[in-house]
């Protein structure tokens, strides 16, 4: 009886062993299974999209799925409306290309003359003086006038005044002077410049700013030596 029992027990064994085996497998091919699973999650993470969301609160909150699409198509008006009152408005503009340019380059004038921040023809003030003067026009932002209106003034600037030194020194001019100053700004930014002074055939006494730099490095002589020479040279 016993011998039967061994027996027995031997083959369960074996079969518990033979399906452990089996189990393995299984297990492995699950394994995989969830590497293709967390691969394809991960691959379609990166194209979110918002429709599963609206078909959800379609099926499951329909109120709040009209007020949504209230709100969606609210929007989209709004937005359609400014884009036809700014294209109504630049249609209506009196203001030719040549005339808003010759503007922006005055404001820009006052404010290189008056030494003005750029955020000046911002002030509610200032742009009521324009809608006075010109309702058509509509000034540019700051950007503009720092990145693109202030280095056009400045080439054109440095042009003429190069352009009417060499008609000074042509008419028999002699001597020419040199001053420099070092400040630093309430920023706590030093700078150093370079004038130039002179008298006309004349005697009328000329003062030329030829250049201002920041001072990045020490003031020591040598520093400021050579600062002043790739001034003079520029």
């Amino acid at each position: 009886m016993s011998e039967e029992i061994e027996v027995e027990v031997d083959v369960i064994s074996n079969e518990m062993i033979v399906d452990d085996s089996d189990t393995d497998i299984d297990t492995d091919e699950e394994i995989n299974n969830t590497d293709d699973i967390v691969t394809e999650n991960v691959n379609s993470s990166v194209r979110r999209t918002t429709s599963p969301m609206f078909n959800h609160l379609r099926a499951k909150h329909k109120d709040d799925y009209k007020k949504c699409l209230e709100e969606k198509s609210g929007k989209r008006k709004n937005a359609d409306g400014d884009q036809e009152k700014k294209t109504k408005k630049q249609k209506q503009s009196s203001l030719s290309v040549p005339e808003k340019q010759e503007i922006d380059q005055l404001i820009m004038e006052m404010i290189a003359i008056d030494l003005k921040p750029f955020s000046c023809f911002e002030d509610r003030g200032f742009r009521n003086m324009l809608k006075k003067l010109s309702p058509d026009y509509e000034p540019p932002c700051r950007t503009t006038f720092s990145r693109s209106l202030a280095p056009i003034l400045h080439h054109k600037t440095k042009q003429k005044l190069i352009a009417e030194l060499g008609r000074e020194i042509e008419s028999c001019l002699m001597s020419l002077s040199f001053t420099t100053d070092c400040w630093k700004s309430i920023a706590n930014d030093s700078y150093i410049s370079l004038t130039l002074h002179y008298l006309t055939v004349d005697f009328s006494q000329k003062n030329l700013m030829l250049n201002i730099k920041q001072l990045l490095d020490r003031h020591t002589g040598s520093n400021l030596k050579n600062h002043l020479s790739n001034m003079m040279s520029e």
